[in-house]
C-alpha cells in the first residue's frame, strides 16, 4: 500500500487544473489512460471517494478512500498491466506466440506444447487467445469487470 506522501504526490499529479480537488474527468483521464481501468471502475472509485457528494474528491477524501480500498482493486490494476505487457501486438489478447515470448524473456524454457497446455487451461472460451477476463478468472477465480 502506498504511503500517505505517495498518495499526496499522485493526487497532485492527477489534479491537472491545480484546484486542490479531483473532478471526475481528471480521475477518469488518468485511470483509464494510464492504469487501464474501465469507466465503470472509475465511476465506482469516484462515487466511493466523494463522500461529501459535491462532485469533487478532496485530498482528504482520496487518502481516506485509498486507505479503505480493497487490495483486490490494486491487484486487478496490476494484473491489467501484466496483461498489457504480455500483449505484444496490442490487440487486447495474448496468443500462444506472445505467451511463449514472455516465458522466453523470463528465461523459462517452456516447449510450445507446454505453452499450448497453459493456453488451453486459461482460454475458457476456446478462441485461441487469452483475454484480460480469462486471465482474471484464472488468477482471482472471478471476473474483474
Amino acid at each position: 500500500m502506498a504511503t500517505k506522501e505517495q498518495m499526496e504526490e499522485w493526487f497532485k499529479a492527477v489534479d491537472t487544473d491545480g484546484s486542490g480537488s479531483l473532478a471526475y474527468s481528471e480521475l477518469s483521464d488518468f485511470l483509464v489512460d494510464n492504469r487501464g481501468y474501465t469507466a465503470a471502475q472509475v465511476e465506482a472509485i469516484f462515487d466511493t471517494a466523494d463522500t461529501s457528494g459535491d462532485g469533487q474528491v478532496t485530498m482528504e477524501e482520496y487518502v481516506a478512500a485509498m486507505s479503505k480500498t480493497a487490495s483486490n482493486v490494486h491487484n486487478e490494476s496490476a494484473l491489467r498491466k501484466v496483461c498489457k505487457s504480455f500483449d505484444k501486438n496490442g490487440d487486447g489478447t495474448i496468443d500462444k506466440t506472445e505467451l511463449k515470448a514472455v516465458f522466453d524473456e523470463l528465461s523459462r524454457d517452456l516447449s510450445m506444447s507446454d505453452v499450448e497446455r497453459i493456453m488451453k487451461m486459461t482460454d475458457t472460451d476456446g478462441d485461441g487467445v487469452i483475454d484480460y477476463n480469462e486471465l482474471c478468472m484464472k488468477v482471482f477465480g472471478q471476473s474483474c469487470d
